[in-house]
Parts: structure tokens; sequence; C-alpha cells
């Protein structure tokens, strides 16, 4: 048992901000980590209170930047991101348990009711509980949830099996999503990271009846020295993890015909799978970087490419190309078209239409990648966390000023 610490009541001030997720820093699993970071260390910012609720392997309390985080062991046969070594045998109890799991409802009940917050904002809750969420409501608190991924719908969270999104909800994950279902109710606030995400939750029946906004990822922007990128003769970029979903293969055999520069950066999620890649890439103008500081990628290339499968809802790597003054260059799926603006901050293409994004690469002049360069880094600027914490704010200030369940 975790000793909570003396002095968090909330006695001045601005209002205390409870923020929920499955990890936090310095456990970074996916891109929801680095969001809900930015966004906690920019409510502190703001000079408002703020605490972190996560999962970890035992209660322990920590301080990361000043911000107290408190780690609840999940009390489940296993944590989500062991999953993949786990016997499938365990892994319809581990589902079952992520959907309710008493213990850790009862631990993060606990630290609600001695930080007394005056609002949470939840964002994933795999390895902690969804059924927290009714909980939470059960004590009036008002909780905002931001869905960054479709956990709610799918065991995996992507919606995309044997190479194919699924339109819709399969029969292995319709149990589970049921279930989860039941606590969607609880929610005063539901926010999706783009428009794809939250219509395709609508679509399906979760928060029907619950006010909804779509709110972009935030990324921290720190201006590099301005490059001089050589949109004569551009160099190609791919930068994140090596799946078939991130449709890198669509990618490789396009460069394949090209000819062109490619520069990928990234571990692939199996040694195998990077060297069937290695294999593939039979030209000679493709090259492997591996595990690349993203500072030092943005400096070697001149276009992104994002040729994603999978509905991949907000990706930030969209904002952090931008800032450098990079075009983007992505697949219309999932979020990306919300994000890439055709025609203006780069192009959107079909990753079906291997040909489309051919002619796209080899028609596109000088003149229109560097028009594309110079909008992309005035656009990156919407995404900045000072912007995006601060429509959480105006949405946190209705429900903590109204009665509890009651919105404008």
């Amino acid at each position: 048992m975790v000793t909570l610490p003396k002095g968090s009541m909330n006695s001045s001030g601005k209002f205390k901000i409870a923020v929920i997720n499955s990890y936090y820093y310095p456990e970074i699993v996916g891109g929801a980590e680095v969001v809900v970071k930015t966004l906690v260390e920019t409510y502190r910012l703001l000079g408002f209170k703020v605490f972190v609720i996560s999962s970890g392997q035992e209660d322990r309390l920590d301080l990361v930047n000043g911000i107290r985080v408190y780690r609840v062991k999940n009390r489940n046969l296993y944590r989500g991101n062991e999953s993949g070594s786990k016997s499938p045998i365990l892994k319809p109890v581990w589902h079952l348990l992520n959907v309710k799991n008493p213990f850790v409802t009862w631990r993060i009940s606990e630290i609600l009711d001695y930080e007394k917050p005056d609002i949470v904002h939840a964002h994933n809750l795999n390895d902690l509980s969804f059924g927290v969420l009714k909980k939470i409501k059960l004590s009036g608190l008002p909780i905002v949830l931001t869905l960054h991924d479709y956990s709610f719908m799918c065991i995996k969270a992507t919606m995309f099996r044997k190479l194919q999104n699924c339109e819709k909800i399969c029969s292995l994950c319709r149990v589970y999503a049921s279930l989860k279902k039941k606590y969607t109710g609880s929610v005063d606030f539901v926010v999706g990271v783009s428009k794809f995400l939250l219509e395709r939750h609508l679509m399906h029946g979760f928060f029907t009846e619950i006010p909804s906004d779509v709110i972009y990822n935030p990324v921290t922007i720190q201006y590099p020295e301005k490059i001089e990128r050589n949109f004569r003769n551009p160099v190609f970029g791919y930068i994140g993890r090596l799946h078939p979903s991130k449709g890198i293969e669509v990618l490789i055999r396009v460069f394949n015909r090209l000819n062109l520069p490619l520069r990928i950066a990234g571990t692939p999620f199996t040694p195998e799978y990077g060297d069937y890649l290695r294999k593939i890439s039979t030209s000679s103008e493709i090259r492997f970087l591996g595990w690349t500081y993203a500072e030092d990628f943005y400096r070697s290339i001149d276009v992104l490419i994002i040729p994603s499968l999978w509905h991949d809802p907000s990706p930030t790597v969209v904002h952090e190309a931008n800032a450098h003054g990079i075009p983007v260059v992505a697949s219309n799926r999932g979020g990306l078209p919300e994000l890439v603006k055709n025609g203006f901050t780069g192009f959107i293409f079909d990753p079906e239409d291997e040909e489309n994004l051919i002619k796209v690469l080899k028609e596109t002049r000088e003149e229109d990648w560097k028009m594309f360069s110079q909008n992309a880094a005035g656009h990156a600027t919407l995404f900045s966390p000072e912007r995006i914490a601060g429509r959480y704010i105006e949405i946190f200030e209705k429900l903590v000023t109204l009665p509890s369940g009651q919105t404008e």
C-alpha cells in the first residue's frame, strides 16, 4: 500500500484535474502516452493543479517533472504490454478483468477520494479498468474522455485484421465491446482525436447520447534552425514502427520502381520482418536507418511519406514534420486526410493504387514542394500544446461550474 502524501487538498487557485491513462512517462507504449504527458505538463504550465493515475508493476507514487503520478498495480493476470508473450488460454480472462476490475477500481477510487479533484480527464483505460468510469460517475465527479484508438470496440484497439480494416465489430470482440458500452453513459463529454475516430464510435452506437467534439493531438514544437531543403531532387522518408499495417511494403515496392532516395527510420515488430523488408528492397536508393532520433531524421529528408493501411486515428508525426517545414504525402486512411491538407501541405493518396503514388512523386514540381513546405510550417502552429490544452480547459470549465451531469 502506498502512503498518500500530505498537502494535496484543493485549497486555492484554479481547479484540480485528475488525468487517467494506461501508462505514463517514462513508460511510453504509443503516441497516446506522449500526448497525455504533453497535456498534463501544459495544464500545470497554465496554472492548473494536476495529478496522474496510470498502471504500474506495483502500487507506487512517483514525482515526474513536479507532477504526482500514482502507479496502480493492474491486478490482472499480466500487463497489457506483455500480452504478446502470454498463452492465448489466458487472454479471455485478462480481457474480462480489463473491462471490470474491482481491485483496480477500488484503488483508483481511494486516490480520487484523497486528492479531491474537480474533474477527471480519462484517456486509454486498458490495464486499468473500463468499469472505473461508473465508479467515478457515482462519486459525482464529471468525466471528459478522450478516445485515442478503438479499444472500446476492438481487443487489439486497431480494428485491423488480416491486412484489412474491420468495418464491423467482429464476433471475437463483440462480447467485450458490449460490456464496455455499458460504461459509456458515465461519461459527461467525449473527445475524438480525429473526426474519423469519433464518427466510427458513433456509427457503432458508442457515446451517441453524450456531448462530443474533435480535438486533435498537441505537438510540442521546437522549431529548428532553417534548413535549405533540396526540393529539386528531394529525399523521401518514413519514420515509425515497421509493421505490415503501416503500409511499408507498399512504399518499398513503389521506390523499387522509382529508384528515388528513401530513408526508412524505425524498428521492425519482429527481426524476421526486418529481414524480409531488406530482402524485397531491390533499389540501392533505399536505406534502413534503424532507430533514429526524430530531429536527426527530419534534418536528413525533404518529404515525409505515411503509407498507412490501417485507419490511423491521428498520428502526431504529421505535425512534427510540418513544424520542420516538411511536406507530407499520406494515405487516405483514418484521420490522415484531416491532418494533411491535400494540395496545400502535401498530398493524399490511396495505398491500394500504387500508380497514383508514383505519379505524385514523379510529377510534383520543385516549386510545389516549396509552397507545401511554407504552408506546412504555419499549419503546425494550430496544434501547439497551449492551443489544444485551451480547448480542453474550455470544456472542463463548463462541466466544473455546472451541476454534475449538466452541460451547456
